[in-house]
């Protein structure tokens, strides 16, 4: 059996914002991602309830999840920087991790 190298990023941001990191992966060539809803917890701002039935459900927060080849993370990281520069709020870590199926994950 032979395992692949792969970056996994990890994005929590206000559901309103999800569609901008959504593309700018599409966009960086990332084949796939997940999207978790309703994310909970507490941070520097302070608790933030994953309820989001009220306001249209526009509000809240969501974790969107992809593995990529190394060599698009960096550019990846580098655009996820300048939308926190620009003042949206979000979370981002990056963990490495090994794959079986290594043209799923471009």
């Amino acid at each position: 059996m032979q395992l692949y190298n792969k970056k996994k990023i990890s994005v929590i941001v206000e559901k309103t914002f999800s569609d901008d990191v959504i593309k700018l992966l599409s966009d960086a060539g990332v084949s796939g991602y997940t999207i978790y809803s309703n994310i909970s917890g507490k941070g520097k701002h302070g608790y933030r309830n994953g309820n989001t039935a009220f306001a249209g459900g526009i509000l809240g927060n969501v974790e969107i999840v992809s593995i990529t080849a190394e060599e698009r993370c960096a550019q990846i990281l580098s655009k996820l920087s300048a939308m926190i520069d620009s003042g949206i709020v979000m979370v981002v870590h990056v963990i490495d991790v090994q794959v079986l199926r290594t043209k799923y994950f471009g």
